[in-house]
């Protein structure tokens, strides 16, 4: 009898975000808070990322997100694309890939809920070489092959 491995999927943990609903308030100014952060990906990654709009819809247990729409800057070939996405109440999973390594990319989530309340958010992902690492430097050689080093005894290398 043949046993098959069932697995249900559900999105990380990890890469959740929570949006927060008001600005911070300093003896009755505003002070305008950063958008949150998700952790880093490789560009050769395929993740699933979500966004929590929970915060702005308390009060209203019965509203969820209905409906969104995602802009991604910057927004050129080969930038950070929108794979996929699907939404599970106040929650909205963005499946992203590709992307270039040392850019940061603007999420701009706009969510319209059941109620009709419409929500902009924005948030952003930082694109980083996660796999690929650094080669040593090569060491520096005479017409033999043997590493010249310096006084102390070091090889000589170049970056």
């Amino acid at each position: 009898m043949a046993l098959s491995n069932q697995y249900y999927w559900q999105p990380s943990f990890a890469r959740l975000i929570q949006f927060d609903p008001q600005p911070c308030r300093a003896r009755g100014y505003i002070v305008p808070t950063q958008p949150p952060t998700w952790p880093p990906k490789d560009p050769s990654d395929t993740l699933d990322f979500s966004a929590d709009f929970g915060q702005d819809l308390l009060g209203d247990p019965g509203d969820a997100v209905a409906n969104l729409v995602v802009a991604i800057a910057p927004n050129n070939p080969g930038d950070l694309a929108l794979a996929s996405s699907y939404l599970n109440g106040t929650v909205a999973v963005l499946w992203l890939t590709e992307g270039f390594a040392a850019t940061t990319y603007q999420l701009t989530l706009t969510a319209t809920t059941n109620s009709g309340r419409i929500i902009s958010r924005c948030a952003f992902l930082p694109v980083q070489n996660l796999s690929n690492t650094v080669a040593p430097p090569a060491d520096v050689t005479d017409q033999t092959g043997a590493p010249l080093t310096d006084q102390y005894g070091n090889p000589i290398t170049v970056s």
